[in-house]
This record gives structure tokens, sequence and C-alpha cells, in this order.
């Protein structure tokens, strides 16, 4: 739930912003001069929505993340899509005959990561990291694919934990999650900048700010409901359900990581 009442907040504009405009990049820029990679995660529902497909299709890297193979295969019956670069996991997800076709084509590589110490999102990244190592790839930004709103909580949590560890392991890395409708990323200590497409401003879509492993003392400006040097934590308060004041960016003030949610609904990509 969002916090009660409408409170005036302001953050010094001196202090160094790092800005985000994730929906510009897939929605309004042309995807094909993107450059970027993308990973489809195993989920309990396949991928079916267009835009996931396009941004699937121009991406530089292109990874297919155990059962997350099978959406890919199933979407395959009705739309043109390009072959993964990499198909990596334990395996224990993806039909033995999906695993055999992939291990037939060699344009494909196909690799086991067994390590059960790592989940296989994890394990997906180094392995992207490494082909974007080796083949000299430029990337600006990853973005992983799943739609998790049916699936299992202790694997939504696993994908955040993921998404803490990649700070670690790929240092200026930016790595998005991507559903049919939200993009969530982690912000880290610091103070942020996020673009607003004008669509979801006017249709006061969702947006959220979850604190994660600890509490965070938060400062915002452009929501509908800001905080004003406000700690959050679970067990008090956490920002969800919020939405925006009509202002083109949203600001943010974090002393710890954060999750910020943000509903892409009415956003279509663009491919020229």
């Amino acid at each position: 739930m969002p916090i009660s009442g409408q409170i005036k907040s302001s953050i010094n504009s001196e202090i160094n912003t790092d800005n985000y405009d994730p929906c510009s990049d897939l929605f309004d820029n042309n995807l094909k001069s993107a450059e970027y990679g993308v990973l489809i995660l195993n989920s309990p529902t396949k991928l079916t929505n267009d835009n996931l497909w396009n941004i699937w299709n121009h991406g530089k890297i292109r990874v297919l993340v155990d059962g997350g193979s099978e959406s890919w295969v199933f979407s395959r019956k009705d739309k043109e899509l390009a072959l993964p670069h990499l198909v990596t996991g334990d395996f224990d997800s993806i039909s033995p005959e999906t695993l055999q076709a992939f291990k037939q084509n060699e344009e494909i590589k196909v690799v086991n990561t067994p390590d059960q110490n790592y989940t296989d999102f994890t394990k997906a990244l180094k392995e992207l990291n490494n082909y974007k190592m080796k083949n000299e790839i430029r990337l600006e930004n990853i973005y992983v694919m799943t739609e998790m709103i049916e699936g299992r909580i202790d694997q939504v949590m696993a994908n955040i934990n993921t998404l803490f560890m990649a700070q670690k392991l790929f240092p200026g890395m930016r790595i998005f999650r991507l559903s049919s409708d939200s993009i969530s990323w982690l912000l880290t200590p610091g103070t942020y900048s996020i673009s607003i497409p004008e669509i979801l401003r006017v249709n006061q879509d969702w947006c959220s700010l979850v604190p994660v492993g600890a509490p965070a003392v938060l400062t915002t400006s452009g929501l509908k409901w800001n905080l004003n040097n406000h700690k959050c934590f679970f067990g008090e308060m956490v920002s969800t359900s919020n939405t925006y004041d009509g202002s083109p960016k949203v600001k943010i003030q974090t002393d710890s990581p954060i999750l910020w949610s943000m509903c892409t609904i009415g956003l279509k990509c663009r491919v020229e």
C-alpha cells in the first residue's frame, strides 16, 4: 500500500545522480540499434507478449535458461524468432527433445551448468559475460524476461538475490527484469533520476519502492505519495501501489538497496 498523505520532498540537485531511462531504450528508440543482452528464465507461464519477443529478436546476445527454452519453442510455432546464442542451465526443466534439438544445431552453444551453489539465473549471467568477453561484444544493458505472477515465491526471491549478486559479479552492468506488464531493477545506495513515459503518467499506472535485505531511508519526488527521509522496512511500511504526480521524472535517494518496479502496459516496441 502507498503511504498515507501526499508529502512534499526535495532532493539536492547538486548531488551526482544516476539516470535511468529503460522505457525509452526499449519502447521509444529503435531496438535494432540497441546494444543489450537478453535472457529468458524458466516460468510456469510461457511468454507470449510481442514486445518481449521483439526485444529477444534484437538482442546482441540471446540466452535461453533451462526451462525458459520451452517458451521459445512454444512461441516459435507462430512467430519468427531469432535463434539463441546460448542455452544454459542444469537442464532439469527442459525436455530431452528440446535439449537434443539445440545440441544438434551448430549455431547454438549449449552449456551445462550443474553447480547447485548458484541459481540457473546467476550461472547464465556468468556464461553470458564469458561469451561477451570472448567475442568482444559491447553491451549496455541486460534484460531478463520471465513471467512470475503465478510462480513460486522462493524462485522470485532467488531472482532478486541474483540482482544483488550481479552488482559484485558484473560491476557497471545494468540488469533489468522484464515481464509482459512491468520492469524492475535494483537501486543500490545513491541518488537516481528515472524517466517516466507520458502514457504511464497520464494513466496513473503503478510503481513501487521496496527495500530488500535491510531498512532503507528514502526521499523521493515525482510520486503521488512521496517519502521524505522516511525509513521503510518489512514489518512497518513499504511503498507499493504508488503512482506518479505528473512529473516527467521520479527522483529517489536511498541509503540502502531497494527494488524499483513500474508498470509498462501501453508501451510498444519500435522496430524499423
